[in-house]
């Protein structure tokens, strides 16, 4: 199994006996792990708002009771932020409920209650929602509101403006995956944790 859902509690993958390569999800240290250099991107995401002037962000995370080196970014993103003297408040969405009415709702919800914000760091779906929130709302983006995405998914780009986000290497991704497994199967001794770099794709919302 090569998983990269995170609808499964952990001791579903734990008393298999066959091979599993995770992707962004720890289970175990004997179950090798492959994600992106989160803490890097939470790094790169308060600087963007940062540099654009914020002061007063929502950052959505994951939810910081599964095991996920996604978490990272959310936190490595509150300290930069924090240290540089911008109020972070962190709204913990739920890990295992990837539904768009879902983001749609929390969204919609939390940009009503903390109507002062002027920048957001969220996923690339959480990100939109932001932004058509904001459109619907008459929030000119990115002159009053600043928002950052995270994966930088090919839907990204077809929005105008285009989402500012820290791009995942997808492909990258995949590929170690796939041969962590094949290396696996030919009984190959493997690497249990692989880190790939992540990078900034510009776009018109920071």
């Amino acid at each position: 199994i090569i998983t990269g859902a995170h609808s499964l509690q952990d001791y579903a993958y734990l008393n298999l006996n066959k091979p599993v390569v995770a992707m962004d999800r720890n289970l175990g240290p004997d179950i090798p792990i492959i994600h992106s250099d989160h803490k890097a991107g939470g790094r790169m995401a308060a600087r963007l708002l940062l540099d654009a002037g914020c002061r007063n962000v929502l950052n959505f995370g994951g939810s910081f009771r599964v095991h996920t080196p996604s978490n990272d970014r959310h936190q490595e993103f509150n300290r930069v932020m924090e240290e540089n003297g911008a109020s972070v408040k962190t709204i913990e969405m739920a890990w295992n409920m990837m539904e768009y009415d879902y983001y749609c709702r929390i969204m919609e919800q939390y940009m009503d209650i903390y109507r002062d914000i002027d920048g957001v760091f969220t996923t690339d779906i959480g990100a939109l929602y932001c932004l058509n929130i904001a459109n619907q709302r008459g929030v000119k983006v990115p002159e009053e509101l600043h928002i950052v995405g995270y994966d930088a998914v090919d839907m990204t780009r077809l929005f105008t403006p285009k989402l500012t986000s820290i791009a995942q290497d997808i492909p990258g991704l995949a590929t170690a995956c796939v041969d962590t497994m094949m290396d696996l199967l030919d009984g190959k001794k493997v690497k249990m944790e692989q880190i790939l770099p992540v990078s900034i794709q510009k776009g018109g919302t920071v």
